[in-house]
This record gives C-alpha cells, sequence and structure tokens, in this order.
C-alpha cells in the first residue's frame, strides 16, 4: 500500500443510449449527463450498502489485504515541468498536465498496485460555481483591503480541474491517565527599595491526576504530497455524512489522485492529531490557575479505517506575470488559495496605527 503516487483522470466510458456520445458526471444535477444531447442517467445505488464500511486498521497493516483497483484502465504520464503523474483515459490524447497545464509531459510504467477508494463525495459545485466562488473570495474578507486595487478584473484565469484527492479517515477510543503539578496564584505584599508597598502575584503549586476517555470518529489525513497539506485543511469542513460507495461512474469527467501517504504513515498522522486534542483536553481538566508538568498517557483501541476521495476544484491564476493557486471545496464551496498583496497598501495601514497609538500615548499623559 506504501509508495503509490498517482495522480489520474478515470477513464471509463459511458456511452449515451439516445445518440451515443459520452457521458459524464453532472455537478449540478449529480447524475450521468451527455455532452452532446443532454440526455442523462441516474447512477445505480447499491441497494445492499448499509453505509461507509470501516476496516480494522491493525488487521489489515498486518496482513496487507484490502480491495484493489479503480474499476477501469488507464494510461500513466509524468509531467517534467512538475513532476506530478497521472493517469488518464486509453482513449484521451496527452496533451497536458491537469495540475500545472505544462505540455512537458511523457509516458510512465503502469503501477501494480493500488488501494480502491472505500467511498466518495461527489461533486456538487460545478466548474462556474467553483470560479464564482473564488470571485467573491478574492473580492472580500479583511485579507481584501490588503490587495491591490488594479486586482480587480486584472487577473487571468489559468488552469482548473475538477480532481477527487485521496484521505484516509480513522477512528478509534482513547483511555487516558494524566498527571500534572496544578498550579494556584495568590498575592503577596513586598515592599520595594524605596519604601512603596506593591502585592506581588505567586504561585502555588500542587500534584493533579485525572482521567479522560473519548471516542474519534473520522479523523481526517490528506493523502496526498501533491499538494500543501496546510492548503487543504483550509477547506474543510466535508460533510462526511455524503459520503457514498464508490463508483467509477463518479470519476467521469473528473480528475482523481493516488494517494502518497501511505496507510500506516497516515494512521501515525492521524494519531498525532487526535492525541494533541487529548493532551489539550487533559491540560483544561487540570484544576487551579494554571499547570506545568503535564504527563499524559494514551491508550488506544478499536481502531478502524476507511479510503475515501473527496472533491477539490485545483487551479491557477495569473496577475501581474505570477501564478498563484487556489482550492475550492468541490462539496461546499469553501474557498482557500494565494492572492497578491498591495505593501504600499500595508505600509499605509501601520503608518495610519502607529499614528492612533502615538496619539493615544500623548493623550494619556
Amino acid at each position: 500500500m506504501e509508495g503509490l503516487h498517482m495522480k489520474e483522470i478515470a477513464g471509463k466510458k459511458y456511452t449515451c443510449s439516445s445518440c451515443g456520445s459520452q457521458l459524464l458526471h453532472n455537478a449540478a444535477r449529480g447524475m450521468l449527463v451527455c455532452e452532446s444531447c443532454g440526455s442523462s442517467r441516474e447512477i445505480p445505488k447499491d441497494e445492499a450498502a448499509t453505509g461507509p464500511q470501516e476496516y480494522d486498521l491493525e488487521e489489515t497493516l498486518r496482513s496487507g489485504k484490502f480491495h484493489r483497483g479503480w474499476g477501469t484502465e488507464l494510461r500513466p504520464i509524468k509531467c517534467r515541468t512538475c513532476g506530478a503523474v497521472s493517469e488518464i483515459s486509453l482513449t484521451v490524447a496527452a496533451t497536458e498536465c491537469p495540475f500545472c497545464g505544462s505540455t512537458q509531459i511523457i509516458e510512465e510504467k503502469p503501477p501494480e498496485d493500488v488501494m480502491t477508494p472505500e467511498t466518495v463525495i461527489p461533486f456538487a459545485i460545478d466548474r462556474n460555481k467553483a470560479l464564482s466562488s473564488f470571485g467573491t473570495w478574492l473580492g472580500s474578507g479583511f485579507a481584501s483591503y490588503f490587495r491591490p486595487s488594479r486586482l480587480k478584473g486584472n487577473w487571468r484565469m489559468g488552469k482548473i480541474s475538477g480532481m477527487y484527492l485521496p484521505f484516509w479517515t480513522f477512528d478509534a477510543d482513547t483511555y487516558s491517565t494524566w498527571t500534572a503539578m496544578a498550579g494556584y496564584y495568590y498575592e503577596v505584599e513586598e515592599r520595594d527599595s524605596s519604601g512603596k508597598i506593591h502585592r506581588v502575584r505567586q504561585t502555588r503549586w500542587e500534584p493533579a491526576d485525572g482521567s479522560h476517555a473519548e471516542f474519534y470518529d473520522d479523523e481526517l489525513v490528506f493523502a496526498s504530497r501533491g499538494l500543501e497539506r496546510l492548503m487543504v485543511e483550509r477547506i474543510y469542513p466535508f460533510d462526511m455524512t455524503k459520503l457514498v460507495p464508490y463508483k467509477p461512474e463518479y470519476m467521469a469527467g473528473w480528475g482523481a489522485e493516488r494517494y502518497t501517504v501511505g496507510l500506516q504513515e497516515g494512521w501515525e498522522t492521524g494519531k498525532g492529531l487526535m492525541f494533541d486534542r487529548i493532551v489539550s483536553a487533559c491540560g483544561s481538566a487540570v484544576p487551579g490557575d494554571t499547570h506545568r508538568d503535564l504527563d499524559v498517557r494514551t491508550s488506544w483501541r478499536d481502531m478502524t479505517f476507511k479510503h475515501v476521495l473527496l472533491p477539490v476544484w485545483v487551479a491557477n491564476y495569473d496577475f501581474g506575470g505570477k501564478v498563484y493557486r487556489f482550492l475550492v471545496n468541490g462539496e461546499s464551496g469553501r474557498v482557500h488559495g494565494e492572492a497578491p498583496i498591495s505593501w504600499y497598501k500595508v505600509s499605509a495601514a501601520v503608518f495610519v496605527v502607529l499614528v492612533i497609538v502615538l496619539i493615544i500615548l500623548l493623550v494619556s499623559k
């Protein structure tokens, strides 16, 4: 399972029964739609499905047994410019990288293995809505005040690709015990060298201990190195109640990336995220006004996982000869990205703040 690093565009074709053209998954309508005549077809529901299936983490890591394949045949290509490795349909001519738009691409040897995604949240935001959401984001919020005035209407759209990105989700039942030194504030009177009496805060330290039990459900871990993890996390959350069983039909017309962060590495990341929250909860449980020397010991039980695909629009735009990247959550429309900064506006704002501070100091005297 480790080391799989392909980005791919699902290649199975679905033919329109009316005109013979290709059917693609339509985000706005949530079904397969003919790109020529507009005929549509519902994606068949799995009546036997009972919801997303969780898999035993320890057993899978030990045995290495898992479902393989995407249910469609693909041809890998590698971009010489950005290094991305993608897979495209056998029926599509490779012309450019879906991530950076470069035409410097070469064919790669097909991979031998891939874990089948368990579930997927289908795209609900189409290209037009993604661009509309981005335009709104670019001109709103506190940060927009520090963007160049000429940005509006002068940026040029570059590459935009609808991609299903890979994630792991982890469940775990945890029980933690903790010890710490609890600090209680109190005040004493002290006389300084001039004879004036001041009240000084001091801390009384006492040992404390306790426990904390919590079940973590669907801890989300980004399973790719193709994009910055922190950037992807800024378009969270995804509504995990909208997960449906994976079907190749959802890939029709969209890109999909294979994981580069394997299951073991993903678990270590997810475990670390959960443990950070455990430590925070235990720290909050320490009595008194402050604490130090917090020591937390945690036992982990009933760890399970899913491999899921979540919809993201990956895009970039050009302004002033520089390329900026942005992402749009393909389920909610939430946007995060890079944007130019007007250092003239930043400097002006800093100057105004300094003037206000100076005035306050002069008035207070």
